[in-house]
């Protein structure tokens, strides 16, 4: 299993130039990062030269790399669910010429006034609308727990199991589950339920105990889950930090917490 980050825990010093896209990969690398997941929010620009250059910097620190999608595919209007499938396929594309295998995806949110059943069929019909693609391009969608649609487990495994291509899969960040009731064993329990299906993870951190563990959940825990289901892809880390010190600083401890927890 590889440790990776994505560039969301660096949006604040990117969103004030404090830090570039090109500065947050080799910054990775130094730290000692093993993957990075590049947020197409942290994106500055798409054209064929800087996404070129992006390419190139991650192929000279020896990273692996995912792509983060923020939009999903719910929307009201069929003129909206084009316009998010064209954003998709556009993103698959640039996973593409960016050397990444992984497209970090969500479903999107619910919409009011439709019925549940035909939102979700929304999101398996925008996936189905993909996959040629993704199969050109060697890139795997990585559905996270994330969006108000197929936010469970169990809706996520709906959406995959319908579109039943192997180009679709999930991206469980255990954290997203602790909206379900009870929080403290649904972080696991849905976790374990997604493993099977899981091409890409999350792991969300921010505070950690004195012994390096995090206050949040039981990382040890979630890896083994992880592990035991054969899982050997990279756990990308979703820094959210604190006041008191550097996102480089939270994510130096957060690699000597998984590091720990993998190598265990």
């Amino acid at each position: 299993m590889k440790i990776g980050c994505s560039s969301w825990s660096f949006s604040r010093l990117i969103a004030r130039k404090e830090m570039s896209l090109l500065d947050f990969i080799n910054k990775g690398k130094e730290l000692g990062l093993e993957a990075v997941e590049l947020l197409d929010g942290t994106f500055p620009e798409t054209s064929p030269k800087y996404i070129s250059k992006l390419s190139d910097a991650i192929a000279a620190n020896n990273l692996d790399a995912a792509v983060a999608i923020s939009s999903g595919f719910c929307d009201a209007t069929k003129e909206g669910r084009k316009a998010k499938v064209e954003n998709v396929k556009r993103w698959t594309e640039i996973a593409h010429n960016i050397g990444a295998k992984i497209a970090r995806i969500t479903t999107g949110m619910q919409v009011e006034n439709v019925p549940y059943t035909e939102q979700v069929h929304w999101v398996i019909d925008g996936f189905n609308e993909c996959v040629e693609l993704a199969e050109k391009y060697d890139v795997t969608y990585a559905i996270e727990n994330h969006d108000t649609v197929c936010r469970t487990a169990e809706g996520l495994l709906w959406i995959i199991d319908e579109v039943g291509s192997k180009r679709v899969q999930a991206c469980p960040d255990s954290l997203n589950f602790s909206w379900e009731t009870p929080a403290d064993q649904m972080i696991y329990l849905e976790t374990e339920r997604l493993a099977p299906v899981t091409a890409h993870a999350h792991a969300k951190l921010c505070n950690f105990k004195e012994n390096g563990e995090s206050v949040d959940a039981d990382y040890s825990r979630i890896i083994k889950i992880l592990q035991n289901a054969g899982y050997d892809g990279c756990i990308s880390m979703e820094i959210y930090g604190n006041a008191q010190e550097s996102p480089a600083e939270t994510v130096t401890k957060g690699i000597a917490l998984l590091t720990k927890q993998i190598r265990r």
